[in-house]
């Protein structure tokens, strides 16, 4: 069985998971998506999730029950995302597409359960100071559950939390994907396109200078778009904070564009759900 995967640690992501969710609808998705939700998370939320269609698996374990990993207010939303890591325990399913909840696909990408496990993209390799990235973005991960992998990973972190915490470095899942498989830029199979995974804030740049659209007939296909960072435009909910946020961002226009894509998106599913 294939399916597509989010991870939800808390409320504070739940509007980008139902986004995501409709994303997927929208582009007609092939595969049903599953929510993997922290063994915290109340059920009021799995209640919202179920009655979108969306499947949920609790967790009744977690890979740290000290969510002050990373100090600095920059890096603080890694604190939820350790637990991620359990995607590779869900053996139930053959193959499975990851996904950030701070997505949108904006076009199919069914065509990745013909990926390699492990296949995923660098992430902003083409943007002016990142050309020399060679690891992986775990936002967008091809992943063949395996609970071998998985033991592995949850070790390597119970070792690196708190070697990175005492050094006062920041610290994420990602880097735990990374440091297992520090060898990942050398297998140019696995390394897929950024258009699967395209920073919102990146966008002008990829449309402008590398001839990214998304309309496959006039550029190179954005599939993913993906909205980094501490802020959530699920989270900009007054004019002082949009005008925050252009401040943030100014003169990108194309990120503006893309909060009022998923902005259109929210709307839609609260308009439905009325």
């Amino acid at each position: 069985m294939f399916a597509y995967v989010t991870f939800l640690s808390n409320r504070s992501y739940l509007d980008g998971t139902l986004a995501l969710h409709k994303s997927l609808e929208l582009v007609k998705a092939r595969y049903p998506l599953y929510c993997l939700l922290s063994m915290n998370v109340e059920h009021s939320i799995i209640d919202v999730l179920e009655s979108h269609g969306i499947n949920c698996i609790q967790l009744n374990e977690c890979v740290t029950e000290d969510y002050r990993v990373n100090k600095d207010a920059a890096y603080s939303n890694w604190n939820y995302t350790f637990d991620k890591l359990y995607m590779w325990g869900l053996t139930q399913f053959e193959k499975i597409v990851f996904l950030d909840s701070d997505m949108i696909v904006t076009a199919n990408i069914d065509h990745l359960f013909e990926c390699k496990p492990f296949s995923a993209a660098l992430a902003g390799i083409y943007f002016p100071t990142c050309e020399n990235i060679k690891i992986l973005n775990s936002g967008l991960l091809v992943v063949e559950p395996d609970n071998e992998i998985k033991d592995k990973m949850i070790a390597l972190s119970k070792t690196l939390i708190p070697d990175m915490r005492a050094k006062g470095l920041p610290l994420g899942d990602q880097d735990i994907i990374n440091a297992y498989f520090p060898y990942w830029f050398e297998h140019k199979d696995l390394i897929l396109d950024d258009g699967y995974n395209l920073y919102a804030h990146y966008l002008q740049c990829y449309i402008r200078h590398h001839g990214y659209s998304f309309d496959a007939k006039k550029g190179k296909q954005i599939y993913i778009v993906h909205y980094v960072g501490v802020e959530k435009p699920w989270m900009v909910n007054s004019i002082g904070q949009f005008l925050k946020m252009c401040r943030r961002v100014y003169p990108n226009l194309y990120y503006v564009l893309a909060y009022f894509q998923f902005r259109k998106i929210l709307n839609k599913i609260r308009h439905d759900s009325k």
